[in-house]
């Protein structure tokens, strides 16, 4: 658990690099989804409508998340100078996915749930 904690971390750290990928893939891209969307609805839109509308917003950001960066990460921790960097740390490959795959669970955690508690209390 330990070494999976050190991975987060240095995924983290590691993520500096990749700050405009990040604000692209995470904000930019499903709110251009979200705001071509409301403008298609010309300001009709229902209060289910939106929340249809945010879900579909959840679905780009986690697909844009994991398909677009977290395999990005994924293909580069097989670089020779990752791997080195990893093996100082004694990280098995399979650690690495999996710290990678909870830095980017973390990243969007609060854009899921504060979209589905934006959701749950709307349609109430």
């Amino acid at each position: 658990m330990e070494k999976i904690r050190l991975g987060v971390e240095m995924e983290f750290k590691g993520l500096r690099i990749y700050l405009f990928q990040i604000f692209v893939v995470l904000f930019l891209l499903p709110f251009s989804y979200l705001f071509i969307m409301l403008l298609s609805g010309k300001g009709k839109l229902t209060t289910s409508q939106i929340a249809f509308l945010l879900t579909g917003y959840t679905v780009v950001t986690l697909i844009s998340a994991f398909t677009n960066m977290l395999s990005l990460r994924v293909v580069n921790a097989k670089e020779p100078q990752m791997l080195e960097l990893y093996s100082t740390f004694s990280i098995t490959f399979p650690q690495i996915i999996l710290s990678q795959s909870l830095t980017y669970v973390i990243l969007t955690l609060p854009i899921v749930l504060l979209t589905f508690l934006y959701i749950s209390l709307s349609l109430k």
